[in-house]
């Protein structure tokens, strides 16, 4: 599953729109699912934006960050076997 985040919200830069994707991301995740999320063509991220939509997964053993493998750059995420 792959999910492009200018989809599903008109930026990146608020707890709301963190709140969105983490939300997303729970519902896939709950289900097993292997999940890539698609930042192209977004220009800024910021750290509301990241806490609200990632930290709290991130603590609950949900999701891991794996480097994507032809850039080393961590913004995908997969489900904890």
């Amino acid at each position: 599953m792959v999910i492009v985040i200018q989809s599903i919200v008109d930026g990146c830069d608020t707890n709301a729109q963190g709140a969105i994707v983490q939300t997303m991301l729970r519902k896939y995740l709950s289900q097993q699912a292997t999940v890539t999320l698609d930042f192209s063509g977004v220009f800024n991220v910021t750290s509301s934006f990241v806490n609200t939509a990632f930290v709290e997964l991130l603590g609950s053993g949900l999701i891991k960050l794996a480097p994507k493998p032809e850039s080393g750059e961590f913004y995908h995420s997969k489900k904890v076997a």
